[in-house]
């Protein structure tokens, strides 16, 4: 994940151009400075779709497997109870 650098007096300044007092935009600011949030990019989505992608596919190829197991045993205990008769 990327992070992000930001301009604090930009900031300040926009934050005061949208009406905010001073005091209250210097303090958002500094918060904001010091938090170590990482966003993510459009890369990282990516990556995660992907995963996200190989999972699902994985649990269906679990699933025909076990579908599969199932009727091996059910057809092995027919052919055992045809053979018993």
């Amino acid at each position: 994940m990327t992070t992000y650098t930001l301009d604090s007096h930009a900031t300040i300044r926009e934050l005061e151009a949208a009406g905010m007092d001073s005091r209250q935009a210097e303090a958002v600011v500094a918060a904001l400075s010091r938090s170590d949030v990482e966003l993510a990019t459009k890369a990282d989505h990516i990556e995660i779709t992907d995963l996200k992608s190989e999972f699902f596919r994985a649990l269906w190829i679990q699933g025909a497997g076990l579908v599969g197991i199932q009727l091996a045993i059910a057809g092995l205990l027919f052919a055992a109870i045809r053979f018993l008769d």
